[in-house]
């Protein structure tokens, strides 16, 4: 169901996922709002379901050397349901896996591994099941991988330029002063290009485990579920925070926004487009619609929320009208196409599986 959002609403939404680090009250500040209007309207829409915290763990620092984006063709014959019901215990079982959705013909997923031998190793037993169980047209995924050293991720699922141009934010915030934060708009980008070894205590292992389980927790919330004191939990927060190893976001239903799009588009540049491919990737980027990307040298991918199909006709023709202009030859731009009222989730944004694997903590909380 699309939701109407009052102006007020609209404000508190946007700086909520535009200045995700700071605390309610600077948001407030920054939006020139009352703490206790700011407070009133947070909690209506998170009780909506407007939005959902989260919490990004550095998951490079913490051993993890690549992430994959996965986006595969399905066998149309055999219902989005019993798909999922035949993947749900063999396939999203693995911690690695942090988001997979899908429709009746296609979807895709996105990973996160220790090496490339075990991404391959997943990949060979998600292979033989596809295969077994007919899931697959004759195609096989296509995978994109990109090693953190060699790759940047500008956007994860960072919806801050998207709500500005959905909402008209500019024409809503004219009267606030214009050195406001709000202006500022923080940005979660490139969050695993960090290489340096890590060394956490087990309180400040516990801390995160707890916080990426239950993003939505306070201090106290996360003292309770731990058993350490406040003090305890609230100084290996902020450490966590300071060193970058934890990063707060808020995603958007967009679904609820009346959006009716997502794309997954892999952009292909041949090696002799030189400089160009710079170019293309700032364009790309540029949009406001792109709510995640990552690149590397040759390959570009993006998710993209669109309102309808014209809006996402209009991007692409942009694209390619660019990539036309500038006599890029040897490239490809695939798009899949998804519809937000078919669109099932298989398997919401989950980091805390793999990181208590990497930490060792078994079942500890």
């Amino acid at each position: 169901m699309v939701e109407f959002l009052s102006t007020n609403e609209k404000k508190v939404l946007y700086g909520l996922v535009s200045l995700p680090r700071m605390t309610d009250k600077e948001i407030a500040r920054a939006l020139d709002i009352k703490y206790s209007t700011f407070n009133t309207v947070r909690q209506r829409l998170y009780e909506r379901g407007m939005f959902t915290p989260l919490k990004i763990p550095d998951l490079h620092r913490l051993g993890c050397e690549m992430m994959a984006v996965v986006y595969t063709s399905f066998n149309p014959i055999i219902s989005v349901e019993e798909r999922v019901e035949k993947t749900r215990g063999n396939i999203e079982i693995f911690d690695e896996m942090v988001l997979s959705v899908g429709e009746i013909h296609r979807g895709f997923s996105i990973s996160f591994s220790e090496d490339y031998t075990n991404l391959c190793r997943i990949n060979d037993i998600r292979m033989k099941f596809f295969g077994e169980n007919n899931l697959l047209e004759d195609e096989h995924p296509n995978e994109v991988l990109f090693p953190f050293k060699l790759s940047t991720i500008s956007r994860f699922f960072d919806y801050s330029q998207f709500l500005r141009v959905h909402f008209k934010m500019d024409r809503i915030l004219e009267d606030i002063p214009k050195n406001s934060p709000i202006f500022q708009v923080t940005k979660v980008a490139d969050m695993f290009k960090y290489d340096q070894e890590v060394k956490l205590t087990t309180a400040e292992k516990k801390v995160l485990l707890a916080a990426l389980k239950n993003p939505a927790y306070n201090y106290a919330k996360i003292a309770e579920e731990t058993k350490m004191s406040r003090h305890t939990v609230s100084a290996a927060h902020r450490k966590l925070e300071m060193n970058g190893l934890i990063t707060p976001i808020n995603l958007i239903d967009v679904k609820k926004l009346g959006i009716e799009i997502i794309t997954l588009s892999h952009t292909r540049l041949s090696p002799k487009s030189g400089n160009v491919r710079k170019m293309v990737e700032e364009e790309i980027e540029k949009s406001p619609y792109v709510v995640f990307m990552a690149t590397r040298e040759f390959e570009i991918v993006s998710i993209s929320v669109y309102k309808n199909f014209d809006y996402f006709k209009s991007e692409k023709w942009r694209i390619l009208k660019l990539l036309k202009e500038n006599g890029i030859s040897g490239e490809t731009q695939i798009n899949r196409l998804f519809s937000l009222n078919k669109l099932v989730t298989i398997k919401k944004i989950s980091f805390a599986p793999l990181v208590e694997k990497l930490l060792g903590m078994g079942t500890q909380s």
